[in-house]
């Protein structure tokens, strides 16, 4: 027979926290309840538990010097096109590198959020 649980702890969540909890918890055939007991006892028992915020923390880590180092390079993009010539085919050139890398820093800041709201 299963010992009784007698502790206990008392998460709280945003909005929708709760509703990727649910619907996570629905996938599993579990209560919201269950589902995160679960998890946290998943994370817990590793003979690292750290290792389960650690790999998402190296993630947004590595994504924050992405950005840092896709905003230099826009930064010095700008620099650039401040002494071309916009007649100069460089010009041009260097506008549609800032752009793409505009759409980049879209790119990791979405991926991000992604990885920080899983």
């Amino acid at each position: 027979m299963c010992e009784p649980r007698r502790n206990r702890a008392h998460p709280c969540f945003s909005d929708s926290e709760w509703a990727a909890l649910t619907t996570a918890a629905g996938t599993c055939n579990l209560k919201p309840g269950g589902y995160a007991a679960a998890a946290a006892l998943l994370a817990a028992r590793r003979s690292d538990p750290r290792a389960a915020i650690a790999d998402t923390r190296r993630q947004l880590e590595e994504l924050m010097e992405s950005n840092r180092q896709l905003a230099a390079v826009g930064n010095n993009l700008n620099q650039v096109l401040l002494h071309l010539h916009p007649a100069n085919p460089l010009h041009a050139l260097a506008q549609s590198t800032l752009q793409l890398t505009r759409a980049a820093l879209d790119g990791v800041d979405a991926a991000a959020t992604e990885i920080a709201w899983k």
